[in-house]
């Protein structure tokens, strides 16, 4: 037995220097050598076992066996090399495919014998396996591939008849209950990397049978009855959702409470590690805040390997829910928001959708969660963006279901007011117009109304000035704007009178560049959605305005070209505007600059939009661009100048007065899509050229926004709603 086992391990697998073709002397008769060796251990197995069970106390022969179980992992890592290597498809292969199905042949025959009568031995080995290449792919200490070995590992268990998914779970009970001996870091090791590779390998087969349910919950319910690492519990909730996902419609009534009570505690176990991040700032009431810590690592993708690291990183003797370092707390506490985000909401209403009492039993943990993920979304550090990001999602999916809006509503409402709602990245805040939109849907739209109210209540007083008095109009005016976004094409047309009315006291208000600026930004998302027949009564309002201001830019302009030191362009600049970098974008440094930007903004969609979205729009649209040529006219004919070319003429003045160097900064706008302007701030007015001179050019053809409307309807419209979006983000602080 010793001799064949030093002659098993002289047997190596040798790589070329770019890890590509064997060498010659890894030829089939060697091969065929090492399964014959193999095939020898497994002969000298079956002897002993059958000594084992005349001579139950013959010491020497169980020690014999049990040494020869120990080499299993070095046994399986073999076969499993060979199988990735065979297996890899090389153009200059020595192997051909009638070997290769030999090869993989005689490697399941021999794993099958393991099986009869070795199961936990055997699983035990593979667990081993497994957990060895989990380890040396995260640590990358060696060069060959363990993600093969380990798809490898997957398909040689699938390929063994004897051997069921029944059996691997069997085998997996027995592992982990004869873990109450071993040390709690190792017994942690082996739970998660039994739970990891049952999840493979139930993904790999892509079905479960519903008679594993009773052996799987035996398991479930030793694991949740222990101190369990963060990733074991991880684990588990994404094993219940595959298993959910497959045989919930064959899931017995008997079972069914089972399972039930099994998620409800698994999750609320994910739940009290979301917590863990959490501090209480008042103790006279329930204030939570998370524990922000500026060395936080929280930036990296969240993968199955990352739970692994964290469980080596804080696994100790007394429990895994409680964290004495806040760096890991918020590691873990990132994990469990971004697996409750992809299966919590999921899982519970697929478990209880066919229980009559759905909504009383899921509330009150849907409560508890809701409590426990709005303090991530009420900081807005940029250390946070990965957990405000999970925590968005998971809210975002919670309210995809309507019973579940009790339980969120009124916190979701509150921060939608919050001062920094908007100081996120354009993904968060996508999750946030599914949330806001599903907030106000509903058949009394009472939400909608409450958006209203809370629109028109500004704090006055002496002890508030008009500068705060306006920027809390605007900051209300931006969240009615990204209120109306958020909804559905139309969802808002019984409100309309309500909205023009609260429109027409925001424009008695005196002209105010902070508030213009909302003003502009609710227009455009009023266009993108409210039909074009529910637009005729905002027409006169809109274009009142757009056409105000490009005459104040204009004039603007002209003021400044004759030398006029008082126009307001060069007042509200910061620097001197022929001594102004152009490319230095200041953010938000001048509110009346922002307030032309964001009027372009409104004219850019307007001409960007098609023709059967906004068919009103082209009685006014031949005041801003022309299909006349200027410069070819007869001079004594009298010809309305459209606003593009006024404002381009004007702009290439201006131009002109500038030094070169200035000139030569501004870029030439090449930009085919619509809509063009996609500028999120400027710090000089004549960083809007680019736009006019494109206008301007409109008159070459006719056609230039309304080719192939129906191929372009879906393209143009999704670019609008970005172009939208982005101009509601603030960013991160």
């Amino acid at each position: 037995f010793v001799n064949k086992e030093s002659d098993l391990l002289k047997i190596k697998v040798i790589y070329d220097s770019k890890n590509e073709l064997l060498y010659d002397q890894f030829t089939k008769e060697y091969l065929k050598q090492l399964i014959r060796l193999l095939e020898e251990i497994i002969l000298l197995e079956n002897i002993i076992y059958s000594i084992d069970i005349k001579i139950n106390t013959n010491d020497l022969s169980k020690t014999a066996r049990q040494s020869m179980l120990n080499k299993l992992p070095l046994i399986f890592s073999s076969l499993l090399f060979i199988w990735k290597t065979v297996s890899i498809n090389q153009t200059n292969s020595i192997w051909l495919v009638k070997n290769i199905k030999l090869i993989r042949e005689k490697i399941i025959d021999f794993i099958s014998s393991l099986t009869k009568s070795n199961g936990f031995s055997f699983l035990r080995a593979i667990i081993l396996c497994w957990g060895e290449r989990k380890q040396q792919q995260k640590a990358s200490i060696i060069q060959r591939d363990n993600v093969n070995e380990i798809q490898a590992l997957i398909d040689i268990l699938i390929n063994i008849n004897n051997y069921t998914t029944n059996d691997i779970i069997y085998n997996m009970n027995i592992l982990i209950q004869n873990l109450s001996t071993t040390n709690n870091k190792k017994k942690q090791n082996y739970i998660v990397w039994c739970l990891q590779f049952l999840l493979a390998y139930l993904e790999q087969q892509k079905n479960v049978s519903i008679e594993c349910w009773s052996i799987l919950a035996i398991m479930f319910k030793e694991c949740l009855t222990q101190s369990m690492s963060s990733s074991v519990i991880f684990l588990i909730i994404r094993i219940l959702s595959f298993y959910v996902e497959q045989s919930l419609f064959t899931v017995e009534k008997r079972d069914l409470k089972d399972l039930q009570d099994i998620i409800m505690k698994v999750l609320e176990n994910c739940n009290t590690i979301v917590a863990s991040s959490l501090e209480q700032t008042n103790w006279l009431r329930k204030n939570l805040q998370v524990r922000i810590s500026q060395t936080d690592p929280c930036t990296q993708p969240i993968t199955m390997d990352s739970f692994n690291e964290l469980d080596r990183s804080y696994t100790n003797e007394n429990t895994s829910l409680e964290f004495d370092d806040n760096s890991q707390s918020m590691n873990s506490s990132l994990m469990a928001l971004t697996i409750l985000a992809e299966h919590a909401a999921k899982l519970l209403d697929i478990i209880y959708n066919i229980t009559d009492e759905k909504d009383r039993i899921i509330s009150p943990y849907l409560q508890n969660l809701v409590n426990n993920v709005m303090p991530y979304v009420r900081i807005h550090v940029i250390v946070n963006a990965p957990s405000y990001r999970a925590a968005s999602t998971l809210l975002m999916n919670i309210s995809q279901y309507s019973y579940t809006k009790k339980t969120w509503k009124k916190e979701v409402f509150e921060q939608l007011f919050d001062i920094g709602f908007f100081q996120v990245d354009l993904l968060t805040l996508t999750s946030w117009k599914i949330i806001i939109g599903n907030m106000i849907t509903d058949e009394k739209l009472t939400s909608f109304r409450d958006v209203m109210n809370r629109i028109n209540t500004v704090q006055t007083g002496l002890l508030v000035s008009k500068e705060q008095e306006y920027e809390q109009r605007a900051m209300l005016i931006k969240r009615f704007a990204f209120v109306i976004y958020s909804s559905e094409k139309d969802q808002c047309n019984r409100q309309l009178p309500d909205i023009l009315e609260c429109i027409a006291d925001l424009l008695k208000l005196p002209q105010v560049p902070i508030v213009y600026t909302q003003i502009f930004l609710l227009f455009r998302a009023l266009l993108i959605r409210i039909l074009n027949k529910n637009l005729i009564s905002f027409w006169p309002i809109l274009m009142a305005e757009l056409i105000q201001i490009l005459l104040q830019l204009e004039q603007d302009l002209l003021f400044d070209i004759e030398g006029d030191m008082k126009s307001n362009v060069q007042r509200l600049t910061t620097n001197d505007i022929t001594s102004t970098n152009i490319s230095n974008g200041s953010s938000d440094s001048n509110s009346s600059l922002k307030m032309y930007l964001y009027a372009c903004k409104l004219l850019d969609i307007l001409l960007a939009m098609p023709y059967s979205e906004l068919y009103h729009f082209q009685l006014f649209r031949s005041a801003f661009v022309t299909a006349h040529d200027i410069t070819n006219s007869n001079s004594n004919i009298d010809i309305f100048i459209v606003f593009s070319i006024r404002l381009f003429i004007l702009f290439e003045q201006k131009l002109q007065l500038m030094p070169t160097s200035i000139r030569n900064q501004i870029p030439i706008n090449n930009n085919s899509n619509h809509p063009l302007l996609r500028l999120r701030t400027i710090s000089n007015i004549i960083e809007l050229f680019p736009f006019f001179n494109c206008l301007a050019k409109m008159h070459i053809n006719d056609n230039l926004y309304s080719k192939n409307e129906q191929i372009l309807l879906s393209d143009t419209m999704n670019e609008i709603e970005t172009s939208v979006l982005e101009d509601f983000v603030e960013s991160w602080l």
